[in-house]
């Protein structure tokens, strides 16, 4: 087992997120991965994903996610939907997303409702899509509080509710989460639902 001085060298260079420090935390990530130290194979995995090497970044990613590890699990998902790395699978995709979201992760939370929004790998189900969307919003997800929103405007796998459709959206759009497309997007959504009269 390798000492928390060692671990930590790792991860203090992923964390300064420039490319000669990648290099550096490769150099110091490997050998401790090899041993078998599932943060440093995340973040090898992590890092060859960020730099686009997504050979390397697969062999890690899939070692941390057969470990369990709902991150690593939640970017596997990520390189089966996209096919960064692999074939697109979307069925391989919501096998991974889904033991991450199992897990707790809210991006995969969210990553499950999309997938079944738009029948990605599972059959298409609104009200399945909107469960897992509303277990990411609850866990503070705003892209997550913005499509719960919608469905509630729409009443899309949920009964119509222009309340709750007008909370969520307030409160994803003040979040700071959310890029600036979202932004528009939710302005949109708010003008067509007319929730300003609500």
């Amino acid at each position: 087992m390798f000492s928390f001085n060692a671990y930590g060298d790792c991860y203090g260079e992923y964390l300064l997120d420039t490319s000669d420090n990648f290099q550096k935390a490769i150099k110091v990530c490997t050998p401790s991965a090899e041993s078998g130290d599932l943060r440093s194979q995340d973040i090898l995995g992590f890092i060859f994903y960020k730099n686009e090497n997504y050979k390397e970044s697969l062999k890690w990613t899939k070692i941390a996610a057969d470990k369990g590890f709902a991150p690593a699990q939640l970017r596997l998902g990520l390189m089966y939907e996209t096919g960064k790395g692999v074939l697109i699978d979307y069925v391989t995709a919501v096998k991974w997303y889904r033991k991450s979201a199992e897990q707790g992760n809210v991006s995969a939370q969210n990553n499950m409702g999309l997938m079944y929004e738009l029948g990605n790998g599972v059959l298409k189900n609104y009200k399945v899509s909107a469960s897992w969307y509303k277990k990411a919003a609850d866990a503070g997800s705003a892209t997550a509080q913005m499509n719960l929103g919608i469905y509630y405007c729409y009443g899309s796998g949920v009964e119509k509710d222009l309340s709750k459709s007008k909370n969520l959206l307030n409160t994803a759009y003040e979040s700071g989460q959310l890029s600036p497309g979202q932004k528009n997007f939710v302005e949109g959504i708010w003008e067509r639902c007319e929730l300003a009269n609500y």
